[in-house]
């Protein structure tokens, strides 16, 4: 139904708009409190992620109940305490980082337990609209929001920015009563066991795990923590950051106009080894030689190559989950190995995170920066794979 079609289209661009304010202006107000001790966000991600792994694997056999709508919910509910909590504990939040990390860990785990397999319900001859829709709303939002979160961020403050967010919220909570989940399979449990055992059984679909799980200690890790603390600490406001990061996202943008018209599936093997050899190049640049210019010119690449690198590894997983054994028994048991794979990653991508606390000379912080870039790497690896994976299974649909 078109109802149900606009309401994901919006919780995703609302939830993605959200992550915008996570991803930079909370974490340049909580490095502000902290007084750049990464030690407190380190420990709020990882509080985080652990929670979110055990939401995971607590929920998993009500992923296939007819009430799943109401995981989504209370998804949402968590999400709207985290932000009240912030709202109320203000200047004292670093106090309450591990509670704040589980409450969000909670709508985190809840929202993508079931979200996942509410797209993978949209037929496959509206899936291309879908994407298209919801690429060209984001890019557009990205570019806009960042400007609009510092300039309320530098001149009204914290709180007032975090009011909005909480505005987003309710709205992502009302749009889950006009959702209509009508695609309810049958209330088998999942079977994770049967599952793993298929995956022995199948080379491809441990190496899609296998990326989800590289892109964990990479681009859904603390990569991109990692690259935000270099961006705070040479531009200082929130004003800036929020410029630098439009400019970025309108970067973005292009390069997605440019995927979805020019880029066809047999450049993807080429295209990934270029990203990701070209991020690789700028990592080891930075360990060399870290200051703005470096920084921009990181950034600069980024905008492209984490752009194609995470649509084409979206892309092959979808086409992965279309593989008979999976659409037709273990579609739910897919998509929550795909989480479990990624948010594992982010648990060893964190950790080695908080090592930087410690890191009080510049040739340890090299050091971390160097396991990144083995992280990178591996990413590369099974990225390929993924998409020899994907090669195949398309020949075949």
């Amino acid at each position: 139904m078109k109802k149900n079609y606009c309401s994901l289209l919006l919780i995703r661009v609302l939830k993605n708009t959200i992550q915008i304010f996570i991803d930079s202006f909370f974490v340049l107000y909580f490095m502000q409190l902290s007084n750049d001790n990464i030690m407190a966000l380190g420990t709020y991600n990882l509080f985080l992620y652990t929670a979110l792994i055990m939401v995971i694997f607590l929920i998993r056999n009500l992923l296939k109940k007819k009430n799943r709508i109401y995981l989504l919910r209370a998804g949402m509910i968590f999400n709207f305490l985290f932000f009240l909590l912030i709202i109320l504990l203000n200047k004292n939040m670093i106090k309450y980082a591990p509670l704040l990390g589980i409450i969000y860990g909670f709508e985190e785990g809840l929202f993508f337990s079931i979200f996942n397999v509410y797209e993978s319900t949209i037929e496959k001859k509206k899936l291309a609209k879908y994407s298209g829709t919801y690429t060209a709303l984001n890019s557009i939002l990205s570019i806009v929001i960042p400007i609009i979160f510092g300039s309320v961020m530098s001149f009204k403050g914290f709180e007032k920015c975090t009011m909005i967010v909480l505005v987003l919220v309710l709205i992502k909570l009302i749009l889950t009563f006009i959702y209509s989940d009508e695609n309810v399979p049958k209330a088998n449990k999942i079977n994770l066991k049967k599952y793993f055992k298929l995956i022995k059984r199948n080379k491809e679909l441990l190496d899609g795990h296998m990326a989800s799980f590289t892109n964990g200690l990479t681009y859904g890790g603390a990569f991109n923590l990692l690259i935000t603390i270099y961006i705070i600490k040479v531009f200082k406001t929130g004003f800036s950051l929020g410029i630098l990061t439009s400019i970025f996202s309108l970067i973005t943008a292009l390069a997605s106009v440019i995927f979805a018209n020019y880029i066809s599936r047999k450049k993807y093997k080429n295209l990934i080894i270029i990203c990701n050899g070209l991020t690789i190049a700028i990592l080891i640049l930075m360990v060399v030689k870290c200051n703005p210019i470096t920084i921009i010119i990181f950034n600069f690449v980024q905008s492209f190559a984490k752009t194609y690198s995470t649509l084409i590894n979206t892309n092959n997983a979808i086409i992965l989950s279309q593989r008979k054994e999976v659409k037709d028994k273990y579609k739910e048991e897919y998509y929550m190995t795909h989480e479990m794979f990624t948010y594992v990653g982010r648990l060893i991508s964190y950790t080695v995170f908080c090592t930087l606390a410690f890191a009080n000379t510049e040739f340890k912080t090299n050091v971390i920066m160097l396991i990144f870039i083995i992280f990178m790497i591996l990413r590369t690896i099974f990225q390929i794979r993924l998409q020899n994976c994907a090669i195949k299974e398309d020949k075949k649909l």
